[in-house]
């Protein structure tokens, strides 16, 4: 059985009136569609991004440091330099998504990753509510990285 399998069978198996499938119908109802980046301190200050989720458990996320300089050349043949600024300042990976209502987590695997080390990984994530905003908590290197993103209407 596939993760999105889980995932579906997870907001089907219960009955529409039980509790637990309510409270994962309304959390995922939630997390559908398009999110704006507002905030994500890692990627210094107006850092640029978008993440969605679909009704079938697929993601996505990308996120860019606005600030990032131009490589001189005009080409993607940089200087050292300019590749690890263009590397350290971005995070781009997709795959597949379960939620965990009581919990508040919602658990990323991702197939593919700009950072070779998260691919075939799973990113656990906490988030919350407040209002058209979704905060999302993970502990990474050993601190929490927390950002903010804006449901796109």
């Amino acid at each position: 059985m596939t993760r999105r399998s889980i995932f579906l069978l997870g907001l089907s198996a219960a009955p529409l009136g039980a509790q637990k499938g309510f409270a994962v119908r309304k959390a995922a109802d939630k997390f559908y569609g398009a999110w704006r980046l507002l905030e994500y301190p890692r990627m210094g200050v107006d850092p640029i991004g978008r993440l969605a989720y679909d009704a079938l458990g697929r993601m996505y996320l990308q996120v860019i440091r606005r600030d990032r300089p131009r490589f001189a050349s005009g080409t993607r043949e940089g200087t050292p330099g300019e590749i690890h600024d263009a590397w350290m300042g971005s995070l781009s990976y997709y795959g597949n998504y379960l939620l965990n209502a009581e919990r508040q987590m919602v658990l990323h695997h991702i197939e593919a990753c700009s950072f070779p080390n998260w691919v075939e990984s799973d990113q656990e994530l906490h988030y919350a509510f407040e209002g058209d905003n979704l905060i999302l908590t993970a502990a990474l290197d050993g601190r929490e990285h927390r950002s903010v993103w804006r449901h796109i209407r």
